[in-house]
């Protein structure tokens, strides 16, 4: 059964974002509400962290049903080593929609040439996500994550993306057990 979201504004912290009067949405569905393709910030290299180009949504999930993928492990995990759960993958009990992303990394150990280490990427990475249980409710919750990785921690970006998807569930069950 599709429900209708109303028109109204949301708010996160300060920024405003219309949310269409003609939206349907399924009860459970994983999706990225911007183009994939478009520019999500700047990529740096070397020591110096000199410009090596842009990053891209395509750069972190390749298309909706990667990202709904992605999710689905994240739920799988989630359960396996028993963490509060929305569900697991087979089985989920939410909605959610990567809404923004905004990356600023860097590969040190990227030398000149390309060549070198391009999993230990560090720097700033800020989603946004918005999410509804499933089990009903027209309330939309919107999350703001905000991940500092550092060279030391290894990640690449869809790893990135990973960390910012468990912290989200871990806020949204949280949520979940308050109702």
């Amino acid at each position: 059964m599709d429900h209708l979201i109303p028109p109204r504004f949301l708010i996160l912290f300060g920024a405003v974002t219309l949310a269409s009067s003609e939206v349907h949405a399924s009860p459970v569905r994983f999706a990225v509400d911007f183009p994939l393709s478009q520019s999500i910030g700047p990529l740096r290299a070397g020591q110096l962290c000199m410009p090596r180009g842009a990053l891209r949504g395509t750069d972190l999930v390749r298309d909706d049903r990667e990202f709904a993928l992605l999710v689905r492990q994240t739920l799988d995990d989630r359960a396996s080593r028993g963490l509060p759960s929305l569900g697991d993958g087979a089985a989920p009990l939410i909605e959610l929609h990567l809404h923004s992303a905004n990356v600023k990394l860097c590969a040190k150990s990227w030398g000149m040439f390309g060549m070198g280490d391009t999993k230990s990427l560090s720097g700033d990475a800020d989603f946004t996500f918005t999410w509804r249980l499933a089990s009903g409710g027209r309330s939309l919750n919107v999350e703001k994550v905000e991940l500092r990785p550092k060279s030391k921690d290894r990640v690449t970006g869809p790893m990135i993306l990973r960390l910012a998807l468990e912290n989200v569930l871990e806020r949204a069950a949280k949520s979940a057990l308050v109702q």
